[in-house]
């Protein structure tokens, strides 16, 4: 098949027009070239120059940006572990008010008959503290004896979040049946008497999160009854 012819003056007349023109631009830029004394692989030259400049400073700007980019993450990085160490420090400044409240109860403190100072923590055994909000009149407890208990179990600290609590439990001290906590805490106890038992991870659950967090402290408020324990068992 032929190719298309142009039937058209006027399509002819604007090729001719263009050529004119494209021949009169390079004609212009070859005498500018000429009176500046540049060449044209001279201005080739620096023009791919100036491109390659380009390149780099939007590379650099890039970088730029990534590195801000970075420091605003390890900033916001930095803040979190700030905040979360604040927080840790007012929880445990809680812990130490609400220890050194407990141990100077002052006239808040019920009356007691015995000699041992209501209110003042003590250590035993496997990390654990202790603390009598009220002491039993009734006789102490004796090891294997079963005994009956009201308790609330809390996350942390003795405001701490409600994770157990019963208001009628029975079990045997000593027999295992219970954790460490309880069997280790409670034997020093007389019936009738309010302890708050500060238990550990190891003397509790473990490294099992019942409510408190993994590593997390137990409070138990276990009040002995002064009857005759039923047989319900755990």
């Amino acid at each position: 098949m032929g190719r298309r012819r142009r039937n058209s003056d006027s399509d002819n007349g604007d090729d001719l027009e263009h050529y004119f023109e494209r021949k009169r631009q390079k004609s212009e830029e070859a005498q500018r070239n000429a009176v500046s004394g540049i060449s044209e692989e001279e201005r080739q030259r620096r023009k791919a120059a100036k491109k390659a400049r380009q390149k780099e400073k939007k590379l650099a700007e890039r970088k730029q940006q990534e590195l801000k980019a970075q420091e605003a993450k390890l900033a916001k990085a930095a803040e979190q572990e700030r905040l979360e160490k604040k927080r840790q420090r007012k929880r445990e400044k809680r812990e130490r008010d609400r220890l050194k409240k407990a141990a100077n109860p002052g006239e808040e403190a019920p009356p007691s008959k015995s000699s041992e100072p209501i209110g003042e923590v003590k250590d035993l055994p496997m990390g654990i503290k202790y603390y009598d909000k009220q002491v039993g009149s009734g006789p102490s407890l004796e090891d294997r004896s079963r005994i009956r208990v009201s308790y609330v179990g809390r996350a942390n600290d003795e405001s701490g979040k409600v994770f157990d609590r019963s208001n009628d439990f029975s079990f045997k001290i000593g027999k295992g049946e219970v954790i460490k906590g309880w069997d280790i805490g409670i034997r020093s106890m007389k019936k009738g008497g309010t302890r708050v038992l500060i238990v550990p991870p190891k003397a509790g659950y473990g490294n099992r999160d019942v409510g408190a967090g993994v590593g997390g402290k137990l409070w138990f408020q276990v009040h002995v009854k002064d009857d005759n324990p039923n047989q319900q068992k755990r």
